[in-house]
C-alpha cells in the first residue's frame, strides 16, 4: 500500500530482531528475514516524523488521506488474514451438519451400540431422521429411555439396534456420544466464515470494554508467552481448533492496532483525521515525541504482561 501511494519503503521484513537473511530487490527494497516470529515491519521513508524528511517519497509527503490507507494496511491484512483463515476451517470440515455420524466416542452409549463412523440414521422409534436436529432433539428428549434406531452402513446395509442416551452433567443433556459429518458448499463456507469473523469481533470489543469497566482485571490479560500456551493446548485439541484461535489472534492484533493509542496506527490515522480537519500538518516533531511516548508505555505495559505470564506457569 505504501509503494502504491507513492512512499519509498526501505526495508520489509518478517519477523523481529537479529537479522537471519536479507535480499535487496530491484525496487531498492531490503526484503530481510529475522530471527523471532512475532509479527514484522514495513520502514518507510519519513515515517519517523523527521522534518527533513519531507521530500518526494517520503511519508509525510504524501496527502493524509493516503497515509491512512498506509496505516490501515496492516490491520487490515490481519482481518483479511482472519477471514481467508476462517474460510479455510469451513471449506475443509463442512458447514451443515448432515445424518451421517463422522465421530463415535469410544466409552459411551452409541459405541456399545455397534455405531460407527459413516453410519447414516434413517429412523428413531419408527421416526423418520431427516435433518442432525432430528436426531439430537431425539436423543434429548428421551430423558434417558431406550432408543430404537435404524441406520445404514457405508456399504448400504440397512441394520437395528437399541441405544440408551446418558446425561451429560457438563451441558445437562442426554448424549449417546457421536459428531455428525458437514456438508461443504461455497455459499455456506462463505456464510459460517463471515458469521464466525463477526462473532470474534464482537468478542473482541466485549473483552475491550469489560477491560475498561473493570470487569475483566489486567492480571487475566495475555501477551506472547501466554498465548504460547494457549497454542500448545490447541494443538492438542485439533487442527480446527488451532485456525480458529489464529483466526482469533489476527482479529485481536489488527483491532489492537487501530486503537487511538500513542504509537500504534490508530493514533497515526487519529492524527492524519486532524491535520485534514485543520487544513495544515501538526508539528512532526510533537507527533514523534507523543508516539515516542506512547512507545515507551507500551513496552512496560509489555513487560507487565509478560511477568504475569511467567507467575501464571509456576
Amino acid at each position: 500500500m505504501a509503494k502504491k501511494c507513492g512512499v519509498i519503503v526501505e526495508e520489509f521484513s518478517i519477523g523481529m530482531g537479529p537479522l537471519i537473511f536479507k535480499k535487496k530487490g530491484k525496487d531498492e527494497t531490503l526484503y530481510s528475514i529475522r530471527l523471532l516470529p512475532i509479527g514484522g515491519y514495513c520502514k518507510m521513508y519519513g515515517e519517523d516524523e523527521d522534518e527533513e524528511e519531507t521530500g518526494e517519497g517520503s511519508l509525510n509527503s504524501i496527502s493524509p488521506f493516503k497515509r491512512i490507507l498506509v496505516f490501515a494496511a496492516g490491520a487490515g491484512m490481519n482481518l483479511l488474514s482472519a477471514i481467508i483463515i476462517l474460510m479455510a476451517v469451513y471449506g475443509i470440515m463442512g458447514t451443515e451438519p448432515t445424518t451421517t455420524i463422522g465421530r463415535v466416542l469410544e466409552n459411551n452409549p452409541a459405541y456399545s451400540a455397534g455405531l460407527r463412523e459413516g453410519d447414516t440414521f434413517v429412523k428413531i422409534n419408527d421416526t423418520q431422521i431427516t435433518k442432525w436436529e432430528d436426531i439430537s432433539n431425539t436423543i434429548n428428549s428421551s430423558k434417558g429411555k431406550e432408543l430404537k434406531v435404524t441406520y445404514k452402513t457405508e456399504n448400504g446395509e440397512l441394520k437395528d439396534t437399541t441405544v440408551t442416551p446418558k446425561l451429560d452433567s457438563a451441558s445437562n443433556s442426554y448424549k449417546v456420544g457421536i459428531n455428525p459429518t458437514y456438508s461443504k458448499s461455497f455459499i455456506g463456507t462463505v456464510k459460517s466464515s463471515v458469521k464466525a469473523f463477526g462473532t470474534y469481533i464482537y468478542v473482541t470489543f466485549k473483552a475491550l470494554i469489560d477491560l475498561i469497566r473493570g470487569a475483566i482485571g489486567i492480571n487475566q490479560l495475555s501477551g506472547p508467552i501466554g498465548v504460547a500456551g494457549v497454542i500448545n493446548e490447541a494443538v492438542g485439541a485439533g487442527f480446527s481448533i488451532l485456525l480458529n484461535i489464529t483466526a482469533l489472534l489476527a482479529i485481536n492484533i489488527g483491532i489492537f492496532n487501530l486503537l487511538p493509542i500513542p504509537a500504534l496506527d490508530g493514533s497515526r490515522i487519529l492524527f492524519c483525521f486532524i491535520e485534514m480537519i485543520k487544513g495544515s500538518p501538526i508539528n512532526r516533531e510533537k507527533e514523534g515525541m507523543i508516539h515516542f511516548v506512547g512507545f515507551v508505555l507500551l513496552m512496560a505495559f509489555a513487560v507487565f504482561v509478560a511477568v504475569q505470564d511467567v507467575i501464571k506457569l509456576f
